[in-house]
């Protein structure tokens, strides 16, 4: 299938990079005021709208676009035979979204909004022509890929080698950390609307482990979960028991 035909018809308006809030964190962020004006004149670019639980696309779709996400929680997954899943990777607010760089090949993976979503879309062959004449772009472009990958390296380890408790502390220190990066705040507290399920299939956990988790970090006096929202009671203490290094958050 192809993707386009999932977000076409919710069309929001065209988007206007040059005064995006988050241009400062995303693919465009290198750009000076009159180059992003340029560039910008060669970009169709369109923001849509993806509901909660609805699919901006998925494994087998054939995607002719790039996406930046404006508003909203996006978790990227793999189906596994026996039913499962495996979350890869939540993209936020600002976060680049790259099924394929070949809309020929299948994104191989699920994208699918936790909440409701705006999503910005940059159709491939306009894209390329901007990384062709703005070299700024390619090497930002190199970078929030590196940037991904080191992220992806951390998740590995912490599935592989960390205790159940280690897990889900950095995926709540890495969570806590992003979301605040793009917000330009120090809140000790950020909305988490990612159910058990779904923390789980993070983590490599079952659902009724995530809540004893959970649990056990509460009566430590380290989090509290209020209305989805999260609060961290005791940010050190977590961070020593996560192992975590808040340069590897992007």
């Amino acid at each position: 299938m192809d993707a386009s035909a999932r977000f076409v018809s919710r069309p929001l308006h065209v988007t206007d990079c040059v005064h995006c809030p988050l241009r400062h964190s995303t693919l465009l962020e290198p750009l000076t005021l009159s180059k992003l004006k340029e560039v910008h004149q060669g970009l169709h670019s369109l923001q849509c709208f993806i509901p909660a639980k609805q699919y901006l696309y998925t494994a087998t779709d054939r995607v002719h676009d790039l996406f930046v996400v404006y508003r909203g929680w996006v978790i990227l997954y793999q189906d596994l035979k026996d039913g499962a899943r495996q979350i890869q990777r939540i993209a936020l607010a600002g976060d680049l979204i790259t099924p394929s760089l070949d809309p020929k090949v299948p994104a191989m993976h699920n994208a699918q909004a936790v909440t409701d979503v705006q999503i910005c879309a940059f159709p491939l062959h306009d894209l390329t022509r901007a990384l062709q004449s703005t070299p700024e772009l390619s090497i930002k472009l190199s970078q929030l890929y590196q940037e991904q990958m080191r992220l992806c390296q951390e998740h590995i380890t912490n599935i592989g080698r960390k205790s159940a408790e280690e897990r889900i502390a950095y995926l709540l220190l890495e969570l806590c950390n992003r979301v605040r990066q793009r917000t330009e705040t120090s809140d000790e507290s950020i909305e988490l609307p990612l159910t058990q399920e779904q923390i789980a299939d993070c983590v490599g956990l079952t659902p009724i482990h995530v809540n004893r988790i959970f649990r056990q970090l509460r009566e430590k006096g380290l989090i509290e979960m209020t209305r989805r929202r999260l609060v961290m009671r005791n940010e050190n203490a977590l961070i020593d028991l996560a192992q975590f290094e808040p340069q590897v958050v992007v």
